[in-house]
């Protein structure tokens, strides 16, 4: 599970953020989706979809080193939205 993911990678094993962190997946997602990714794709569990959420989380929630976090969501971001599998099809009612 995604959430369980980001827990691991914050590096905590209690549940006092998790509504924190289902925000941050949700607005991750409404970024994909924003930046162009289809909403099917975004709220999908794909794992370059789940890879993206995780760096999204990581930005937003690491004590450190948001910087890198945030390069690498923004390059998995840009790269989701251009692959033909995931991109948003002008006239999609999504």
């Amino acid at each position: 599970m995604i959430r369980e993911r980001i827990r691991n990678n914050l590096r905590i094993s209690h549940h006092e953020l998790d509504d924190e962190i289902e925000s941050t997946i949700k607005v991750a997602r409404a970024e994909l989706i924003r930046s162009g990714v289809s909403a099917s794709a975004a709220n999908g569990d794909d794992p370059l979809i789940e890879e993206a959420i995780v760096a999204y989380a990581m930005f937003k929630m690491a004590p450190d080193e948001n910087d890198r976090y945030q390069e690498s969501f923004l390059y998995q971001q840009d790269c989701l939205r251009k692959s033909s599998g995931y991109k948003r099809v002008v006239g999609d009612d999504e």
